[in-house]
């Protein structure tokens, strides 16, 4: 059903939108030595899941799972630090990288752009929650707050 499938896509696109964090934290567990915002913040990453999504995938979970982990890299990429381009020695930052990791800008950003997904796409006074479109919009907008 929709509801289901769209329950599964939030699903995939929020552990995607965690997965360059979590990834670090599994390959030090396995013994590899990665720093942070290093080879799991690639957006080659996030594309190949989307790209191998149209020759197999189950239920869109790949896409979607590929959208969030996409999400976090745009996320990140407003930060000072950046994230690395193909080549992990060049560094991406979006809009001048206005934020840093845990300072007071990135909260009000993040949780202003919560505020105006919800209010804009989940009151149901405005209709807008029975259009395909702006559910995706509303799930593309709170995974980039999640990320």
């Amino acid at each position: 059903t929709r509801r289901s499938s769209d329950l599964n896509s939030s699903i995939s696109c929020t552990i995607g939108a965690t997965a360059p964090d979590w990834l670090e934290y599994i390959l030090k567990f396995l013994g590899f030595e990665v720093e942070h915002r290093g080879f799991t913040h690639l957006w080659i990453v996030g594309f190949f899941f989307i790209i191998i999504s149209f020759l197999w995938d189950y239920n869109g979970f790949l896409f979607w799972f590929g959208i969030g982990y996409l999400s976090h890299l745009f996320a990140d990429g407003m930060t000072v630090s950046g994230v690395p381009c193909f080549l992990l020695q060049h560094r991406i930052h979006f809009f001048n990288s206005p934020f840093t990791t845990g300072k007071i800008g990135e909260y009000i950003f993040s949780y202003s752009l919560l505020a105006v997904s919800i209010f804009v796409f989940g009151i149901g006074s405005f209709n807008f929650s029975n259009n395909f479109f702006n559910r995706k919009m509303t799930k593309s907008v709170f995974i980039f707050y999640v990320s």
